[in-house]
């Protein structure tokens, strides 16, 4: 999108919780932002505005095309995954943290064998709620277990603790193997 002698304008409105500089760059050609998420280099996240929209059309192309990190060949084989997140409830009805308001994510084993699922990672989009899968998990073929963001597990579900995940604007699921 830039070569050399090309005019870059970079726009910052703000930081994120880490601290990083958050900004929109364009160039004559267009906005870097939006020729990164299509490349499959970066992601859209939950906001607002006509820019907003774009990245998230641009991510859902990178992500139809297999460009980038959504590549599945990216981290290792290209077979479909077999473990997936099958349900996902990011706006249960009432207030978030309430007893019975917990959000669900379930995931599913279409493997045909046991699946360990240790040093696997379920997150969002902003990397900051992490469940790791307890040491020892393992999902049966065709079994599934459900991650709520509550702190009570049982027999098939397994408490997120630390309150809601899950943004109500809008939000992604990560469901991450051990190899990443």
């Amino acid at each position: 999108i830039a070569g050399p002698g090309t005019r870059v304008r970079v726009l910052e409105y703000g930081t994120d919780r880490f601290g990083r500089t958050l900004a929109v760059v364009t160039t004559g050609a267009g906005s870097a932002n939006e020729a990164m998420v299509a490349a499959g280099l970066a992601l859209s996240m939950a906001g607002s505005g006509s820019l907003t929209e774009r990245l998230r059309e641009a991510e859902e192309g990178a992500r139809t095309a297999g460009n980038g990190f959504w590549d599945p060949s990216t981290c290792g084989s290209d077979a479909p995954p077999r473990v997936v997140i099958a349900d996902l409830v990011a706006d249960p009805p009432g207030p978030d943290g309430e007893p019975g308001s917990d959000e669900v994510v379930v995931v599913t084993n279409r493997e045909e064998r046991t699946v360990d699922l240790t040093g696997w990672v379920l997150r969002d989009e902003s990397s900051t709620h992490r469940f790791a899968f307890p040491p020892g998990t393992t999902l049966a073929p065709g079994a599934a277990v459900e991650v709520r963001s509550g702190c009570e597990g049982g027999p098939g579900v397994l408490g997120w603790c630390g309150g809601a995940v899950w943004n109500n604007g809008g939000d992604t699921a990560f469901l991450l193997d051990d190899r990443g």
